[in-house]
């Protein structure tokens, strides 16, 4: 008998009665794979989204560059422009900061997780995804977005629900951020 699963993103999220194995299939899920590898393309745990978060980091402080050069020029509107590109800047930097405790482990231990958050698509911005709070090697608190497939990929409403029933009847601790 196979492990029940649900479709994410990137692939499909395997619920195994020690573990949740997540895969990555076609070509998001290989592109996804090379932004969080390392060059050995090793499966190791401890896998980091740190080469993503180094885009945002320098996206960042471009555009900290580009905000105070423009705030340095004179006219109402591109003091305007420029502090509007120095939140812009501020942003980024606070989600970075904000998403140091983030992991891309394919494989998460059942007995290590702490709480499941489900957080609904606030459509048209967002797509459904899944928080997973575990404990890392070392007793280190991290967490493992799962996101859902999004309307462009042919997901809908029901496919939150479909999940939480999955990791409910597994046993899993879900609760919903609604």
């Amino acid at each position: 008998m196979s492990a029940p699963s649900f479709r994410t993103k990137t692939g499909a999220c395997h619920i195994y009665e020690d573990r949740l194995v997540l895969t990555r299939t076609g070509p998001r899920g290989q592109l996804a794979d090379r932004m969080v590898s390392a060059p050995t393309r090793r499966a190791a745990p401890g896998r980091s989204p740190r080469r993503i978060l180094g885009l945002y980091l320098a996206l960042a402080g471009y555009c900290a560059w580009v905000g105070v050069r423009t705030l340095r020029m004179p006219g109402g509107a591109r003091t305007v422009l420029g502090g509007a590109i120095l939140l812009l800047a501020a942003w980024l930097l606070y989600n970075v900061v904000r998403s140091r405790d983030l992991t891309a482990d394919m494989e998460i231990p059942v007995a290590d997780i702490r709480e499941i958050t489900a957080h609904p698509a606030r459509r048209p911005a967002t797509r459904p995804y899944l928080t997973v709070h575990y404990g890392a090697p070392g007793g280190r608190a991290v967490r493992r977005l799962i996101l859902l497939p999004g309307l462009a990929q042919g997901g809908g409403p029901d496919d939150l629900s479909i999940a939480m029933g999955m990791l409910r009847q597994a046993g899993l601790p879900v609760r919903s951020a609604v």
